[in-house]
């Protein structure tokens, strides 16, 4: 048996396309990126354009390499109470 990834992939994109369209919000998505990956930096834009292909916001924010774990934490939660009223944004 040979499973066909692809064509697996673009079932899950139509349907997550029809659940989103139902949404009386705009889904966000944010993508923390910590350090400088090329690779890494290519799979975001993957990302970016899928998320936009189904309808959804994406936000990309960076931050340094050397960032701690408790200040990633905070920056986190600061993304998170700036984003919540659009998350709730009618239309």
């Amino acid at each position: 048996m040979i499973i066909d990834g692809r064509r697996i992939a673009s079932g899950i994109i139509s349907q997550l396309k029809i659940e989103v369209a139902k949404l009386p919000f705009t889904p966000v998505f944010c993508d923390c990126v910590v350090g400088d990956n090329p690779v890494s930096a290519q799979y975001v834009r993957l990302k970016a354009k899928k998320a936009a292909d189904c309808g959804i916001k994406f936000l990309r924010a960076d931050f340094n390499g050397n960032i701690t774990t408790e200040d990633l934490i905070l920056e986190i939660k600061k993304l998170n109470s700036a984003n919540a009223p659009s998350l709730l944004t009618l239309g």
